[in-house]
């Protein structure tokens, strides 16, 4: 959302990245805190399964995007 509100140009912009931003910040350092007190308890298992789950999801849409092009018809027909 900082993203979407450094691109507007609406009056509040600013204040609403700003709070956008505060929010991330605070929602990593939470993130944080929780995977250093409860590595041992099994937030190990997020720390390397999530990664995995997200790469696996890039590789499969990459996939399908290449695929859809090259069964993509170059002909229109109106």
């Amino acid at each position: 959302m900082v993203m979407h509100w450094s691109r507007s140009r609406d009056r509040n912009a600013r204040l609403s990245a700003v709070v956008n931003g505060t929010g991330a910040i605070a929602t990593a350092i939470t993130f944080l805190i929780v995977i250093v007190t409860k590595f041992a308890e099994g937030a190990w298992l997020v720390v390397i399964v999530l990664p995995l789950l997200f790469v696996l999801m890039l590789s499969i849409n990459r996939h399908y995007s290449k695929i859809g092009r090259e069964v993509a018809s170059p002909v229109r027909y109106d």
